[in-house]
């Protein structure tokens, strides 16, 4: 019985444009519905093949999982870094890398940091994915990674 289930929430995750269009959100059945960072990947075809794009790449995601509050890199902690980003971890353990690049990123990271003082556990964040190149130990995968870029694009509960 589970087994079914869990076949019906995949087989119903995202919306697919017969036209070609990479407009479409990634959300389970309902609109506004958040998916696991590990259904996120599995959508993705995560790893995929080096150099090649992922069909998913450019798609807006609506995604739920909980930040990892010692990997959070935004300027004022860590000036050095050419970027900002923390890490959101499903809970079956894959993690995905959210990338700030909003006009507002310190009002962003306020929120984040808000949240772990209240204690608020889970994230829910709409962004777009990234695909990169990743060597691993002599050989390379095809990555994901997450892009919010408003402040409006993340709440915790």
């Amino acid at each position: 019985m589970l087994s079914v289930i869990g076949i019906l929430f995949i087989g119903c995750m995202a919306v697919s444009h017969h036209d070609g269009s990479s407009s479409q959100i990634i959300r389970a059945c309902f609109p506004e519905s958040y998916i696991a960072v590990g259904a996120l990947y599995e959508f993705c075809h995560v790893p995929g093949k080096c150099g090649k794009p992922l069909e998913c790449e450019g798609q807006t995601a609506l995604i739920k999982g909980r930040i990892d509050y010692t990997n959070i890199f935004e300027h004022s902690r860590y000036p050095q870094l050419p970027y900002e980003k923390f890490f959101l971890v499903g809970d079956e353990g894959k993690i995905v890398d959210v990338l700030v690049v909003s006009s507002d990123n310190a009002s962003l990271f306020q929120k984040i940091f808000i949240a772990w003082k209240e204690g608020k556990q889970t994230a829910y964040i709409k962004g777009t994915i990234r695909g990169f190149d990743a060597p691993v130990m002599g050989t390379c995968h095809r990555e994901i990674q997450l892009e919010i870029t408003s402040p409006a694009n993340i709440y915790f509960r």
